[in-house]
């Protein structure tokens, strides 16, 4: 039942004559290179959390081969990243692995990201990768995004809790026929899964003057509520004053903590203004147009403190947002 309803990805390299016969995409006869399929598994135990994450790509033409050929993802510091394999497979049958020293690895903050580029990349070849993030972020479950840089023929999600897991959802951008899971449970272990899925989704593709690029993405949130069995209880994130406080003692308080000069920069942008209204607008053209916009991050706060936002004067939405509102309060509003 388990394997009708998902929470099982595709045999690795397994490549179906469907998948090799495919030259073009109806629904989207643009793309270049077109993902096949995008499924990912959340599993969730009491020793910890699993995200198996498995794609392939199929590449139509060089504009598709440019599109799809290089790869970045990004994940948390503390994540173990295991069983990386990715590969080019050509239509003679040939697959090409991309080598463990090619896989580049860098840090920014509280995230990091492994890039790598396939090999033998060229039309008509089929381009796979396969990850699993181990990590113990109970109260921080990855998200996932049905949409991607390239046209998506189908996504898939599933979320299997072994017992005594509770959990909750949030849905970004979702229709809601898709939002109701497939329900399945396995009598042998006492495993639910549950499975969100999504197909033909068009490619995001950056526009001019867009900010907040996953605020259009579909994405499904999946949130740990508490962990029950019958001898203890543990509460992760049980409600949106737990939320708060956290967001405000463990993000926002370091983030803020030694803002010097913040209080001497509100001062000169107020000064001679005699009313809120002309302080707050002063100090509002300030940040939005000082700052300039990120057009892509992997974190809400990839500056560990705000002096170093104003230093380079480049930011996320969610940075430029804080600064504000610490600049109105310094100057009195």
């Amino acid at each position: 039942a388990m394997t009708a309803k998902g929470g099982e990805l595709s045999k690795f390299g397994k490549v179906s004559d469907s998948e090799w016969a495919l030259t073009a995409v109806a629904e989207y006869p643009d793309a270049n290179a077109v993902i096949l399929f995008d499924k990912g598994i959340l599993e969730v135990t009491t020793e910890g959390i699993s995200f198996y994450k498995h794609i392939r790509i199929k590449v139509f033409n060089e504009a598709g081969a440019e599109e799809a050929g290089d790869v970045t993802f990004s994940y948390w510091n503390g994540d173990n990243i295991k069983e990386l394999k990715a590969h080019t497979i050509t239509p003679d049958g040939a697959k090409h692995e991309v080598s463990g020293k090619d896989i580049k690895e860098k840090e920014f903050g509280e995230t990091r990201s492994r890039t790598f580029a396939f090999p033998q990349v060229a039309p008509g070849v089929i381009l796979e990768y396969t990850y699993r993030n181990y990590n113990k972020r109970f109260s921080n479950l990855d998200p996932w995004h049905f949409h991607n840089k390239l046209y998506t023929a189908f996504s898939e999600i599933a979320l299997k809790l072994y017992p005594g897991f509770i959990y909750s959802t949030a849905y970004n951008n979702m229709p809601h026929i898709y939002q109701e899971a497939v329900e399945a449970f396995d009598i042998s272990t006492s495993v639910k899964t549950f499975t969100w899925k999504m197909e033909k989704l068009p490619a995001l593709i950056d526009e001019p003057y867009q900010g907040a690029e996953y605020n259009y993405k579909s994405a499904l949130i999946c949130q740990m509520v508490r962990y029950e069995d019958i001898w203890s209880k543990v509460e992760f994130i049980s409600d949106w004053p737990d939320l708060g406080n956290f967001f405000a003692e463990k993000v926002i308080a370091p983030y803020v903590r030694s803002a010097n000069g913040l209080a001497e920069r509100a001062e000169k942008l107020s000064a001679g203004l005699p009313a809120s209204e002309e302080k707050a607008i002063s100090i509002y053209q300030y940040v939005r147009d000082s700052i300039r916009t990120m057009a892509h991050a992997t974190e809400y706060f990839p500056h560990e403190k705000i002096e170093l936002l104003l230093a380079e004067r480049v930011g996320t939405p969610d940075e430029k947002n804080l600064l504000l509102v610490e600049l109105c309060k310094k100057a009195g509003l």
